[in-house]
C-alpha cells in the first residue's frame, strides 16, 4: 500500500469520526431552564402525585411512538378537581423523530426531579417544552410559570449568522403568542434579509 493512499485512508477515517461526534452532539437536547411554582405544592402519596405520575409516563410513551406528534397534551384525573393534572410537551417542527424523542424523554425525567412536589412546573429545551399543572391551561392564554432563558439569545446555541436571529426572533414572537391560540393552526412569519423564516403550528 503507497503512502499517498493511506494518508488519503486516515484522513477519511478522522473526517467520518468528526462528522459523527458531530452529529451525536446535535442530537443531545439542550436544556436551558426549568420554573416550579412556589406555594403550591403537593404531598407525597397523593392521588395528585399519581396522576403526575401516569401523565408524565402518557407524554414520554406518546413521544416516543412510531408516529409521535410534535404537540401532545393529556389529562389525568377528574376534571374540576383538585387532583386532576393537566400536561403536554411541544417540539420544534425541524427536530427529528429521535431527537424529539429524546428531549421529551429527558424533560419528563428532568421536570420530575427538578420539581417534586410542585402542582405546577415547565421544563424547556432548545427543542422541546414540557409544562403540567393543576389548573386548565390548553389553548388559553397564562402568564406563569415561565421560562425567560427559553427566549434568551444565549451563547451556548450554534450561531449562523442572520439564520438564527431571524428564527430566533421568530420564536419569541411564537412562543409569547401560542398560549392564546384558538384555532387549530397558527402561523407566524418574519423576513430577515432574502429570507422568509416561517412557524406554522397545526396543534389542537
Amino acid at each position: 500500500m503507497d503512502i499517498p493512499f493511506l494518508k488519503l485512508l486516515v484522513s477519511y477515517f478522522v473526517l467520518l469520526t468528526s462528522f459523527n461526534v458531530a452529529s451525536s452532539e446535535v442530537d443531545i437536547p439542550a436544556y436551558f431552564d426549568q420554573n416550579c411554582t412556589i406555594n403550591n405544592n403537593f404531598t407525597s402519596d397523593s392521588p395528585y402525585q399519581y396522576n403526575l405520575n401516569t401523565l408524565l409516563i402518557s407524554l414520554y410513551s406518546k413521544a416516543t411512538a412510531t408516529d409521535t406528534p410534535k404537540f401532545y397534551n393529556d389529562t389525568l384525573g377528574t376534571p374540576n378537581v383538585n387532583d386532576t393534572v393537566y400536561g403536554e410537551y411541544m417540539c420544534r417542527g425541524d427536530v427529528h423523530l429521535e431527537v424529539r424523542q429524546n428531549c421529551v424523554q429527558d424533560a419528563t425525567n428532568r421536570i420530575a426531579s427538578e420539581c417534586p412536589y410542585n402542582r405546577e412546573a415547565i421544563i424547556s429545551y432548545d427543542q422541546c417544552s414540557v409544562s403540567y399543572s393543576d389548573r386548565y391551561f390548553f389553548s388559553t392564554l397564562h402568564q406563569l410559570p415561565t421560562v425567560n432563558s427559553f427566549l434568551r439569545d444565549t451563547g451556548s446555541r450554534r450561531t449562523d449568522g442572520n439564520c438564527d436571529r431571524g428564527g430566533l426572533t421568530l420564536l419569541r414572537g411564537w412562543w409569547r403568542r401560542r398560549p392564546m391560540r384558538k384555532k387549530k393552526q397558527h402561523k407566524l412569519e418574519r423576513r430577515v434579509g432574502k429570507r422568509i423564516y416561517r412557524i406554522k403550528s397545526d396543534a389542537e
